[in-house]
């Protein structure tokens, strides 16, 4: 009885600390070529930072792209499902810029692409994302 009463007592506390979250799996890819993956666990809300340092091919320049997302349950348009709030930018030197912010909402564990164009139209970004459930 003693030991039904120590598991029980232990599942519970475990599960007191237990938090929602999601697992998150992104690649980044320009113009066709796949550039950088990650793999993130991230609590429900929480910012989520995936960063790829480059060198600019006409100068001996860093370029650092840095992708932010925040996830949450959410809806749009009466869908439900999980709602990415998402940041795509550029660090150049000192300079800062953002490329695209979308709010894409996805399917539990269903891959989502998401395209856009930077530096004027010349350079494809996609970003392919799954977004899982889980509990952290």
């Amino acid at each position: 009885m003693k030991l039904f009463l120590t598991t029980l007592m232990i599942t519970f506390s475990a599960s007191l600390f237990a938090a929602s979250g999601y697992d998150l799996t992104m690649e980044i890819s320009v113009d066709g070529k796949v550039v950088s993956t990650a793999m993130i666990k991230v609590l429900e809300g929480q910012k989520a930072t995936m960063t790829k340092k480059t060198m600019e091919e006409d100068s001996r320049t860093e370029k650092l792209t840095e992708i932010t997302v925040v996830a949450r349950e959410g809806q749009m348009s009466d869908h439900k499902g999980i709602l990415l709030d998402i940041e795509i930018g550029h660090t150049n030197g000192q300079a800062r810029s953002i490329v695209s912010k979308p709010q894409i909402l996805v399917q539990n564990g269903k891959e989502t692409l998401f395209e856009t164009h930077e530096d004027g139209g010349k350079n494809k970004l996609s970003l392919k994302i799954v977004a899982t459930r889980t509990t952290i």
